[in-house]
């Protein structure tokens, strides 16, 4: 079964709305926010909403996904961080559901502004392992994403940030498994976009 296309157009556009509402309100708040010492490394913690789409994904629902990372800096305002991904999405009409795992590694460039709101921006790259879970049996396979966000960081302390963001990525998986056994033809790939909330702590 297939999503009609102009409840997929206004479920983008919703989409799109809430980034902007959220980014909105970020810089809001920012005005209230207190200059924070700059840490040069941090542990982030990050809980987000995501909408895949595309053929593959067309019937895939937007779904939570949460995930950690250690940032470390490599330069004057340039960090890379090492972090992992787990994503859950239902599908349309069915019992299933979707389920990802990602390792992956983000390099972000921090634009200064000279206020106490830090724009960024950033590159993600990792692996990927799917997981679908329907009543006819479990299926799994590998895959590759990329892509990147732009977003704000917010100090509120000397030690602790929020950051809001924007992510889109690209995701391809090749052919699915099913007790063990390679299914041909089952490849799949897509885009995925949302909205990321997360805490950073510096050490």
């Amino acid at each position: 079964m297939h999503v009609h296309p102009v409840i997929a157009s206004r479920a983008v556009a919703d989409c799109g709305h809430l980034a902007l509402l959220t980014m909105g309100a970020a810089l809001g708040i920012s005005l209230f926010a207190g200059d924070g010492a700059a840490q040069q490394h941090h542990i982030s913690v990050g809980a987000g909403w995501y909408n895949p789409g595309d053929d593959d994904f067309r019937e895939t629902e937007a779904g939570p996904g949460l995930d950690i990372a250690v940032r470390f800096a490599a330069g004057e305002r340039l960090y890379l961080a090492f972090g992992g991904q787990w994503n859950s999405n239902g599908v349309d009409f069915s019992g299933d559901d979707w389920t990802v795992l990602a390792i992956f590694v983000e390099p972000s460039l921090a634009l200064a502004t000279g206020g106490a709101v830090e724009p960024f921006i950033a590159g993600r790259v990792g692996w990927l392992r799917q997981s679908i879970t329907a009543p006819s049996g479990h299926r799994a396979g590998n895959g590759v994403g990329f892509g990147g966000f732009v977003g704000l960081r917010i100090p509120f302390a000397s030690r602790l940030a929020v950051e809001v963001a924007a992510p889109f990525y690209r995701v391809s998986f090749g052919d699915v498994e099913v007790d063990s056994v390679e299914r041909p033809d089952s490849d799949s790939s897509g885009r995925v976009f949302g909205i990321r909330v997360a805490l950073n702590i510096g050490f």
